[in-house]
């Protein structure tokens, strides 16, 4: 049975390494030989046009990622998550910015970029009910070639919910509408339900890949948390 590898790495200490799944090693071991998929994980990479040395971090760690994806998988890396704060501050320019140096490694077309919104990429630092329209230059700035595998056009625009898919696994991304307490709203929770219950159902024997910037995990039903693969900083 073909295997899926993420590969993560630490933007501060700027180390890759690869991790496999619990059920995988219950069911006796990571197989390096068959790969399925290599995705890449990350998070607060806070590019800041001021700060140049932001840039050169961000385009060092997918290097690495590229690198390291390649040492088992002839195919190479299939697909970019970033779980928020892609920049430090909300701005058009540092997300131009986010992207070149992205786009000087990989064609993202070819290796899509997945991400999920961080404090940092809104007003003020905060999540709030307006969140959706705040977030909404972000999708502006990365144009449609950054959605290709988005297959729930309504939900990303109107909840910032998305739900996309690379190599055959489903990638579902989740986005606060709250800070103080942090909360997310109760349709964004009512359609990651009935996601979930969809996709286990069709494909049950297949993981779930779940990215939110904050602790997600534990604010889910149980009985889902076997099926996912929860991603958060």
């Amino acid at each position: 049975m073909k295997r899926m590898r993420l590969s993560f790495v630490a933007l501060v200490a700027l180390t890759a390494m690869v991790l496999s799944c619990e059920r995988v090693v219950e069911q006796g071991g990571f197989d390096e030989s068959s790969v399925v998929l290599s995705v890449a994980v990350v998070s607060d990479v806070h590019i800041n046009t001021g700060l140049p040395a932001t840039s050169a971090k961000w385009k060092s760690a997918l290097e690495q990622l590229v690198a390291k994806a390649s040492e088992s998988d002839p195919d190479g890396l299939d697909g970019v998550l970033v779980a928020g704060d892609l920049i430090d501050y909300p701005s058009e320019a540092a997300i131009g910015e986010f992207k070149r140096v992205y786009e000087s490694v990989l064609d993202p077309e070819k290796v899509p970029m997945i991400y999920t919104v961080g404090n940092h990429d809104v007003p003020n630092y905060r999540w709030n009910e307006t969140m959706v329209g705040d977030a909404e230059y972000l999708r502006k700035a990365f144009g449609d070639k950054y959605f290709q595998t988005d297959v729930d056009k309504e939900a990303g625009e109107g909840l910032e919910c998305r739900h996309c898919v690379l190599g055959g696994y489903d990638i579902l991304a989740v986005t606060p509408d709250g800070t103080s307490p942090i909360v997310y709203s109760p349709e964004a929770l009512k359609w990651l339900d009935a996601k979930l219950a969809e996709i286990t159902t069709k494909n049950p024997s297949k993981y779930v890949i779940l990215i939110s910037f904050l602790r997600f995990c534990q604010s889910i039903p149980k009985w889902w948390r076997s099926e996912a693969i929860c991603i958060s900083p």
